[in-house]
């Protein structure tokens, strides 16, 4: 998968460059299979992440996680508070990857959000961080009227527990 540096430049380029978002989309996604994080990957990932179009932002967001691109959590944080919650969600997914403690009192926040599968996509991620804070907010939002969100909540629970035990 993408082992030639020249190969991962000119995908990285595409990716920040392209003047259609599609392709662009596409080629975010792809970086993933890269397995590395190079200065022109972190940049063509940072710059679909703050576009315009937010089919970008989402695959950008996906993308930084599956890598675990911890130098681009601060962006990550500050789309949390996007305006598309299909972005939120995949926003979400990632800090949950990259295990963000910063990432605790926002999502937090999203937890209070109509979506109900932006929810419990802040359960799973909750679960995944971990740690006492992030415990206790699952146990505050145990009873959410939605059965899933309360069933991702269960996992997100059962997830810090398993992490309890293991270390």
């Amino acid at each position: 998968w993408l082992q030639k540096q020249e190969g991962l430049a000119t995908l990285a380029q595409i990716a920040q460059h392209d003047v259609d978002n599609e392709i662009r989309r596409i080629a975010t996604g792809g970086l993933a299979a890269t397995q590395t994080s190079t200065a022109e990957i972190l940049s063509a990932l940072h710059s679909s992440l703050i576009a315009k179009a937010w089919q970008l932002r989402v695959e950008a967001a996906l993308t930084i996680g599956k890598l675990k691109v911890l130098e681009l959590e601060q962006p990550l944080l500050q789309q949390l508070d996007d305006t598309y919650w299909q972005v939120r969600i995949a926003v979400t997914r990632s800090l949950g990857r990259l295990r963000s403690k910063a990432a605790i009192a926002k999502l937090q926040e999203n937890f209070q959000h109509d979506i109900s599968n932006l929810r419990k996509e802040v359960a799973i991620a909750l679960g995944e961080i971990g740690g006492e804070s992030a415990q206790n907010i699952l146990l505050q939002h145990a009873h959410d009227p939605d059965p899933e969100v309360r069933k991702s909540i269960r996992i997100g629970l059962a997830l810090i527990q398993e992490r309890q035990y293991v270390t």
